[in-house]
């Protein structure tokens, strides 16, 4: 059997003016007062962070703040700042911390996303997992590899007696059929941000367009090739490189539009219509460039439930590809691929009898609040990567979870999140953002949609001690994002101010 797996370094490349809060409860004619042992706000630094929030270019914005003090244990926590904490708002991608920390607890730090190739008589079978990575191409340049290259090895490496395959199965039942989310904007649906998310996968279920200019006209290519891919070339040759491209919704015929004057070696990408036929066509263009025959390819979604009695339901192995979960949850908060979070999602809720669905990982997803003590029921939780805006979450929950995570009762766990969060200075989605003097010692999820800026994670001070920190923004006019970060920024130097 010919295992064939991801590389996985590819992947992984004081408190000052403390007053403890007392709440009031009336309890009819009677008060009574009682201490929360989590709060002990810190009035100097609430009164910073208020300054930050307090710039003009901000006002209108809907903002909530929480930073805890983190200490030995998760009973020593304390929330040091709460400005509207438990306000409900659009987290944008800081929602990956959740989908991430879902999988974490649920699939556990050794899972392995498995894709396997079978074979009974002269039939095969392509069963997915819901790997985001197969084939993915932006990770896989790096050893030469290109999105159908997986593929090729395994049809080189069939037996003989495969050489004419009588039907090539296929099937994605791991996940729901649904592979676009109702809450994503429609218009966008071509952007890869907005990817499909199916039970199989390829090359994040994009298309990689490459030009160049040959003589008079335009030569265009596509990878992976595949069987249901129909690819127009409406290009000329021009003065500047100006290439976008068009799929028509609902079916994957891409028009390639605009001028070129030089070759492009990184693919323009768009989108690609239904995942598992993408991932299907591919190989079984593979298989046939390798000089074996299919005579039938079709979507079978009952070859992998039959892979759990005794006899593999008479299916054989021929090939495995792997992928470690320390991976997709690089892939995911590092370089918030919306793709990697809706796959971890889906696949934490997974079991023998259900595929996995966005509406069993949102009822996931409230059961984790309730039992980190948090009320589900005044937030919503949409998708797993935090592009739809139906997701309403409160900075207490999104602190609350990574202050949980560092507190986990397996250190290696604990490490394998914090590390699969991008680094401020050095990697990831913050590896242009914060002073020098922070640099390797944020580590945060970033988050935008349109209104939308957010940024929590973890701040470390030179002497070791841990806050986290949460600070999301909604109601921001676009030409006040980048104001947005800059007042993040500001406040993640003032609680690092707190231990220097």
């Amino acid at each position: 059997m010919l295992i064939v797996g991801l590389i996985a370094n590819l992947f992984a490349t004081r408190a000052m003016g403390q007053t403890s809060v007392v709440e009031s409860t009336n309890a009819g004619p009677e008060s009574r007062q009682r201490v929360d042992p989590t709060r002990l706000i810190d009035e100097r630094l609430t009164a910073e962070v208020r300054k930050v929030l307090d710039d003009p270019q901000l006002r209108g914005s809907s903002v909530g703040v929480c930073v805890m003090r983190l200490g030995v244990t998760w009973d020593d926590r304390k929330m040091i700042v709460d400005i509207d904490a438990d306000r409900p708002l659009i987290p944008a991608s800081n929602m990956k911390l959740l989908s991430t920390t879902l999988a974490m607890e649920r699939l556990g730090p050794s899972f392995r996303f498995r894709t396997l190739l079978m074979e009974r008589g002269r039939q095969m079978a392509l069963v997915g997992d819901g790997d985001p990575t197969l084939g993915d191409s932006e990770r896989l340049r790096a050893v030469g590899w290109g999105p159908s290259t997986l593929f090729g090895k395994w049809a080189a490496s069939l037996p003989a007696e495969l050489a004419s395959i009588e039907s090539l199965l296929v099937d994605d039942s791991v996940f729901e059929p649904a592979s676009v989310h109702s809450g994503w904007p429609v218009d966008q649906h071509e952007r890869p941000y907005c990817a499909p998310v199916g039970g199989l996968n390829l090359n994040t279920n994009c298309l990689d367009v490459y030009v160049a200019p040959r003589g008079g006209a335009v030569e265009v290519r596509a990878e992976p090739v595949s069987d249901v891919i129909e690819l127009v070339n409406a290009l000329s040759i021009g003065n500047q490189q100006s290439v976008w491209m068009e799929r028509r919704a609902g079916t994957n015929r891409v028009t390639v539009r605009g001028t070129v004057n030089a070759s492009n070696r990184i693919g323009y990408r768009v989108t690609i219509d239904d995942p598992t036929r993408f991932t299907a066509g591919a190989l079984a263009h593979s298989l046939r460039a390798a000089g074996r025959q299919v005579a039938e390819l079709k979507i079978d979604r009952t070859v992998r439930s039959q892979l759990v009695s005794a006899d593999l339901g008479g299916w054989n192995p021929l090939a495995v590809f792997e992928t470690e979960l320390r991976a997709v949850l690089i892939g995911a908060n590092k370089d918030s691929n919306n793709l990697f979070a809706e796959a971890l999602l889906k696949r934490s809720v997974v079991t023998p009898e259900d595929a996995g669905s966005w509406s069993r990982g949102s009822a996931a997803l409230a059961s984790m609040t309730t039992e980190l003590d948090l009320d589900p029921s005044v937030m919503s939780f949409d998708d797993g990567s935090g592009l739809s805006r139906g997701n309403r979450v409160t900075p207490h929950l999104l602190a609350t979870v990574l202050a949980k995570m560092h507190h986990h009762e397996r250190s290696d766990v604990a490490e394998m999140y914090r590390n699969s969060l991008a680094i401020a200075g050095v990697d990831g989605t913050l590896d242009r953002r914060f002073p020098e003097a922070l640099r390797g010692r944020v580590f945060a999820k970033t988050g935008y949609i349109r209104g939308v800026s957010a940024l929590s994670g973890y701040v470390v001070s030179r002497a070791g001690s841990v806050h986290v920190f949460s600070v999301v923004l909604n109601d921001l006019r676009e030409d006040r994002i980048r104001v947005a970060k800059i007042a993040q920024e500001k406040i993640v130097e003032a609680i690092d101010r707190l231990n220097p």
